[in-house]
């Protein structure tokens, strides 16, 4: 087996109930991606030996967004996912600016039915 990857736990820069709320559920989906083939998250961060990362010759330069979900499924196959328990921050200013629940469809909608538009960039 070659050397791991995975993400690290999240927590909200903007500690409201309805962002940890969210957050929390993020990592456990996480969490969940051990046990479930196709579901591989990452919170945006994600850690790969690079051993692991040149034999999957890296990311697919194709794909405009899900690159990372995309290179740990892949990963899956090969190694150990594993989830680092030391939180990081993860910015909340999608979830506040369009949604919490627009977030959650979109990505539902994207594992079932991905396409390839671009992802809209939010500052």
């Amino acid at each position: 087996e070659t050397n791991g990857f995975g993400t690290c736990r999240a927590v909200p820069d903007n500690a409201t109930l309805k962002n940890k709320i969210f957050i929390n559920l993020k990592n456990y989906t996480n969490y969940m991606s051990k046990y479930i083939p196709k579901l591989c998250g990452s919170n945006g961060i994600i850690f790969i030996d690079k051993n692991l990362f040149n034999k999957l010759k890296g990311f697919d330069v194709n794909l405009k967004k899900g690159e990372e979900r995309h290179l740990l499924v892949k990963a899956k196959k090969h190694s150990t996912y594993n989830i680092i328990n030391n939180p990081v921050i993860l910015s909340t200013r999608r979830y506040d600016r369009l949604g919490h629940l627009n977030i959650i469809l979109y990505w539902i909608k994207e594992f079932f039915i991905p396409n390839n538009d671009e992802y809209k960039t939010i500052r």
